[in-house]
């Protein structure tokens, strides 16, 4: 009995409220003094049964146990990390923007570089907590800059999600963020820096396409690349997009103490940003412009809708020149883009943004012609002395298939010279004593020359041609093939569709022997300290595509176009380079038009250039395309130096 009462007076101040609450729910209705509650456990007691004091003992020894050990656990075995996450919501970090690298030409020519962007941004944890002092900043900023309500859910997107700025407004004059300097030098959170800004050449609006542009970060950009800004730019399309990664550079990083409100109390640490490197291209500037001012006439005088230009090196693929028109102003994307004009270049039937020369898919017409000859003489088709009397059409069952003129007796370099269609006619579907080649041969060749595939070009939005077959036809159209479809295939008619960048490359194949090259539009990357960090070898993408003596009679073909055959009246017989080449006219639609092409090459006995060229709608390829690329060659005879 002591013992109990002991413990009863022990733990009577927990015992008491637990027992009363323990009490039916009539004696739990109203507050007694003790005296009665006595006076009521004895009139009651017979009724409840008695609450043993021991129970709760033991139920606050477990309690005081759990206690102590979860503390322990805190304090000693999750200490480490605690104290870690509490570093955490002490220190913020923002990662600093780096400079992006600058483009230049192959003469090291400035084509891209940067210039000052005046931002005003705000940083959402520095701006006061008051509501009243941030309502009142807020307000400020809206009548500073024309910002409208959308800005306080921006910032209070960010404060939940990072530590990174708030761009509220750029491209500030620098008078007036001079003036925003001064009236927000004393408001916490809100700031006005100079940040870099891409700066195009002026001087050839037809770069435009090669070079490409920058932007935003979009939400799926931010989950690529945390480790980068979340307001940064970064490349959307051409080279900004496809060497990107060394662009852009390093980004710096402003570590800060802030305080339990949220202010910046001290910078702890600062690393500055790499400048981004530099990409130097094949390209070359000056021959971009002749070529780029050149087909503009020539699309001009023809009525034509567009056109295309491509320059490569034989040699290595590296493009020199690469032109589409028509072409768009860059500085609509080196800032804040103008709804309206982006609107304009969007709804533009013309369709400014499309790049024709890598993305552009068209019948090539009679520039064919050289790869289907070099199919027929590596199969055995044809040789270098086949020779066929040619009429001006021939006739299967009630299908006639002509030719632009009567051209009588020839064989192959003669037909490719003066573009016979009967003569290619039987070579690819087979007349009089050639056999021909067959579709499934013809389309097997034309595939190894690259068509009906992307070049591999390092640059955005290419598309790949089409090399029809009998299979192709069955599921698009549900037809058979027929030998008129293996005859229009072989003059470069029918479903036949390529781009002018993968008929420059099949030329380039040509012109150097047979090896196919990817074409590169960048040549090296150097470091923002001088040094070359690496230089972009060219990429083969097949090699010996063909034997070398085909390849050689159609390079006589090709220098007998320009000596003897339809691209003489474009280059007479003493211009100074001798170029090899073969034209192109190919119709399209149901009013009659054609479309103009010339693909070349030079010198004939040393290839170093290649020069191909398309005009939409620009009628006869000796008459609108050739003159085009004699432009090119002119310019090349007076600087060959460049292209050593």
């Amino acid at each position: 009995m002591i013992r109990r009462k002991k413990i009863k007076n022990i733990f009577e101040p927990v015992i008491k409220p637990i027992a009363f609450l323990g009490r039916s729910h009539r004696g739990a209705q109203e507050w007694y003094p003790e005296e009665q509650i006595v006076e009521k456990e004895k009139v009651e007691k017979k009724e409840l049964p008695r609450i043993r004091p021991w129970i709760f003992a033991v139920l606050l020894g477990s309690l005081t146990a759990i206690f102590l050990f979860r503390l322990m656990n805190l304090q000693i075995v999750q200490g480490q990390e605690n104290r870690l996450l509490a570093e955490d919501n002490r220190i913020r970090s923002h990662l600093v923007e780096a400079p992006r690298g600058q483009i230049t030409d192959s003469t090291g020519k400035v084509i891209v570089s940067n210039t000052a962007n005046y931002v005003l941004q705000v940083y959402p944890y520095n701006l006061p907590k008051s509501k009243e002092e941030y309502r009142t900043i807020i307000k400020e900023i809206k009548e500073a800059t024309g910002a409208d309500d959308s800005l306080e859910e921006k910032i209070i997107f960010e404060k939940a999600h990072s530590f990174d700025p708030v761009i509220v407004k750029e491209d500030i004059g620098r008078d007036e963020a001079i003036k925003l300097m001064i009236k927000f030098a004393d408001v916490s959170g809100v700031e006005i820096i100079a940040l870099p800004k891409r700066q195009y050449s002026k001087e050839d609006l037809s770069l435009a396409h090669i070079l490409g542009y920058v932007g935003k970060m979009s939400e799926a950009d931010i989950n690529n690349y945390p480790n980068y800004p979340t307001s940064g730019l970064i490349g959307k399309t051409g080279i900004e997009l496809s060497y990107d990664a060394y662009l852009r550079g390093v980004p710096g990083e402003n570590q800060v103490e802030i305080d339990s409100t949220g202010r910046i109390k001290r910078v702890l640490r600062s690393v500055l940003p790499q400048n981004g490197s530099t990409i130097k291209l094949h390209l070359n500037s000056d021959l971009q412009k002749v070529l780029a001012d050149n087909l503009a006439e020539a699309i001009k005088n023809s009525g034509g809708k567009s056109g295309a230009a491509v320059v490569l090196d034989p040699r290595n693929g590296g493009v020199v020149a690469l032109v589409s028109l028509p072409t768009y102003d860059l500085d609509i994307f080196s800032g804040r883009i103008e709804s309206e004009k982006y609107k304009k270049l969007i709804d533009d039937e013309n369709l400014p943004l499309l790049n024709r020369a890598i993305s552009g898919l068209y019948p090539p017409g009679s520039s064919i012609k050289p790869f289907i000859a070099a199919a027929g003489l590596d199969a055995g088709v044809i040789d270098e002395g086949t020779t066929i009397n040619t009429p001006p059409e021939i006739k299967i069952g009630e299908w006639i298939f002509p030719d632009w003129k009567p051209h009588g007796s020839a064989n192959v370099k003669r037909a490719i010279a003066e573009s016979n269609n009967i003569f290619f006619y039987a070579v690819g579907g087979g007349y009089d004593k050639i056999s021909g080649l067959g579709s499934e041969r013809l389309k097997r060749y034309l595939d190894n020359f690259g068509f009906n595939s992307i070049t591999g070009i390092d640059t955005s939005g290419e598309r790949e041609g089409l090399v029809p077959d009998k299979n192709w036809k069955k599921k698009v159209k549900n037809e058979q093939w027929y030998v008129g479809d293996t005859y229009h295939m072989a003059i470069g008619q029918g479903d036949l569709l390529v781009t002018p960048m993968e008929l420059a490359t099949a030329t380039a194949a040509v012109a150097n022997g047979g090896t196919l090259y990817e074409p590169r539009l960048a040549a090296e990357i150097i470091s923002s300290e001088g040094k070359t960090e690496r230089t972009i070898t060219p990429s083969v993408k097949a090699k010996k595509i063909i034997s070398e003596e085909s390849l050689r009679i159609v390079r006589d073909g090709m220098r007998q176009t320009i000596t003897a055959g339809s691209g003489y009246s474009a280059f007479g017989s003493d211009f100074p380079v001798e170029v090899a080449g073969k034209t192109g006219t190919a119709q399209f639609g149901s009013e009659g038009k054609t479309h103009s092409w010339f693909s070349s090459f030079a010198p004939y006995s040393d290839p170093k250039i290649v020069v191909t060229i398309f005009i939409e709608g620009g009628g006869e390829g000796y008459q609108t395309a050739a003159p085009v690329a004699k432009a090119a060659y002119q310019w090349y005879a007076d600087n060959a130096e460049a292209l050593k």
